[in-house]
């Protein structure tokens, strides 16, 4: 069987910390799982001014690495 792998994006500690303590752990090593921890990119949004329509305001925003398909988890 081969080894199963995960890519996640490293960002706000309240949503990777867990990832990082089961790595280091070797939480993951024992269950033959390999865990990439992808260093966030420069996404943070700006704009002009505040949109009126949040219909028009992407979910998605702002998770440009999980959009690419760069890691396989969303982390909202």
């Amino acid at each position: 069987m081969s080894k199963l792998k995960i890519s996640v994006e490293r960002n706000a500690a309240v949503f990777v910390l867990p990832w990082i303590i089961a790595q280091e752990s070797g939480y993951f090593a024992d269950e033959d799982v390999e865990v990439d921890l992808i260093p966030a990119g420069s996404y943070m949004l700006t704009a002009d001014r505040p949109e009126a329509d949040h219909r028009q305001v992407s979910p998605l925003a702002g998770q440009t690495a999980f959009t690419s398909g760069q890691v396989g988890v969303f982390q909202a």
